[in-house]
């Protein structure tokens, strides 16, 4: 142990691993994510929990949230592009059950939640969230600097300038003009600034503490997350008018849909992955070198048909150029079949759940496979990794309910692409009563073990540490740190090393 206090505490056994401060947890109340460092010492607080027995996620309670000491950690990262910092004993969901971060390696697969429930109260109105959204994307909040906005589109200039009128009234003029291929719109104040008193738009960026970024720093306020869904997507759609990419692109004679968002800002792409996610996409980040022309671009991706469907239903675009090129996707779409290789159940599906299933049934291979209209091809088809559209017919040609939970899970599962040591930092964890698991990073994460037991006793010899100073020799200390029926205490007892036995420590005083 590397700490003073030589005495054992309940998280010597929180062994299940730990997780750096900067990891970011959604609360279920709120919507907010906040960082593991700062629910340190809190309790009774409620977060997003995998419930094992059906497979969906459910709000659970944080009954503790502590610290465990500087320990070396491994950085993990998924296909997705989904990041995560734990040590190598922290426990994640992988098909057959948790297992540590250094049991898995590359090509593994491992559970995240497929969405994010988003909270019902929307306390921004719609302008606000859309003039937040292109002031993200393409505008200049910086200090000593006019407030802008900068396009090459001349009627999201006049949205822009529209929207400032709504959300500040009088306190703003707004004011276009035309530089070049450029359309500016300058948001100068009306106020009389003295001491204390600015530009609307520089304290309200300053309240949600986005003002004076530049655009490598920006970010998602948090204040975005608490809003529900309609409210995420109104957001996102204005915030893609920007320096988002919607087109169809052309290979060759191959056609196909772009969506992505740009940004040089790491912190805003995996922001607006965040974001996704409660609109029920799971978007991949990707990391765009740039060479010697300046900072890599991360490229917030929409693909696969399901995920594309719901940008274009629920998401949308703004702006004549982006919304002809969202209808020729549609029209894309309208066109075709989903058939994804990306939203996938691991292969073991089909000898841990088909087969078992098949035998219940007393089906034959041959018959299963001509069931699901599937040409038959022996136990070659057992190696290929299960779309959920297919899981759901397969549990119903094998009458299987375990199947139909997996087919429609509220769970990802993504594979891990890299699992790298990052260093020594101090890490946290959780304890969740029921469940025993809670979102992180948008990745579903075990939480610590000692709940798991009822009863949790230490035993503590001063002697055995400090030799020559203890003023408690022959003592044991017995302390009852955990009675999830009973009371605690810390109890005094004698230890005759010769016989390696304990006994009452009164009655050894009367026989001294």
């Amino acid at each position: 142990e590397s700490r003073q206090e030589k005495r054992p505490q309940l998280s010597d056994l929180r062994d299940s691993g730990c997780l750096t401060g900067g990891t970011l947890v959604p609360l279920a109340d709120t919507g907010q994510r906040v960082p593991m460092r700062e629910l340190c010492g809190r309790k009774d607080f409620y977060i997003w929990a995998l419930n094992e027995d059906t497979l969906k996620l459910e709000k659970a309670r944080v009954s503790n949230a502590f610290s465990t000491g500087t320990k070396p950690i491994y950085r993990l990262t998924t296909r997705l592009g989904r990041t995560i910092r734990a040590t190598g004993n922290h426990r994640f969901r992988s098909f057959d059950g948790w297992k540590r971060l250094d049991e898995f390696a590359e090509g593994d697969r491992l559970a995240l939640p497929r969405y994010l429930p988003a909270k019902q109260e929307q306390t921004l109105t719609n302008e606000q969230l859309a003039l937040i959204g292109h002031l993200i994307g393409d505008g200049c909040t910086l200090p000593r600097h006019a407030i802008q906005y900068t396009t090459r589109e001349k009627d999201l200039a006049h949205i822009v300038s529209d929207l400032a009128m709504d959300v500040f009234g009088h306190e703003i003029e707004p004011n276009i003009k035309q530089e070049r291929q450029w359309f500016q719109v300058y948001l100068s104040s009306t106020r009389h600034h003295t001491h204390g008193v600015r530009n609307a738009v520089s304290e309200w960026f300053d309240e949600m503490g986005i003002f004076g970024l530049r655009s490598h720093e920006k970010f998602v306020p948090e204040l975005i997350f608490t809003q529900p869904v309609n409210a995420i997507a109104v957001f996102l759609r204005h915030l893609w008018s920007t320096d988002g990419c919607i087109r169809m692109r052309k290979t060759g004679s191959r056609q196909y849909p772009a969506v992505y968002y740009a940004t040089s800002s790491n912190r805003l792409a995996y922001d607006v992955q965040s974001l996704l996610l409660c609109v029920g996409i799971n978007a991949r980040v990707k990391v765009v070198s740039q060479g010697a022309k300046g900072r890599d671009q991360h490229h917030v991706i929409v693909s696969g048909y399901d995920d594309l469907e719901t940008f274009v239903t629920v998401i949308g675009t703004v702006g004549a150029y982006k919304l002809e090129s969202l209808r020729e996707i549609e029209r894309y779409l309208s066109e075709k079949v989903g058939n994804t290789n990306r939203d996938v159940i691991p292969a073991t599906i089909w000898r841990e759940y088909v087969v078992p299933a098949m035998q219940v049934e007393g089906m034959t291979g041959r018959q299963m496979q001509a069931t699901i209209n599937q040409p038959y091809c022996g136990t070659s088809l057992y190696k290929q990794n299960v779309s959920r559209t297919r899981a759901a017919v397969v549990a119903e040609a094998v009458n299987s309910l375990e199947l139909t939970k997996l087919a429609e899970s509220d769970i990802y599962w993504d594979e891990i692409v890299s699992i790298e040591p990052d260093g020594e930092e101090e890490v946290f964890d959780l304890t969740v009563p029921i469940h025993h698991n809670f979102v992180a990073n948008d990745i579903v994460v075990h939480n610590s073990i000692e709940q798991d037991a009822d009863i949790v006793m230490f035993i503590y010899r001063d002697e055995y540490y400090n030799p020559d100073t203890t003023d408690r020799p022959g003592i044991a200390e017995i302390n009852v740190a955990k009675h999830r029926n009973g009371p605690t205490a810390s109890i005094d007892l004698y230890w005759n090393g010769e016989l390696a036995s304990f006994s009452n420590l009164q009655r050894q005083e009367v026989q001294l």
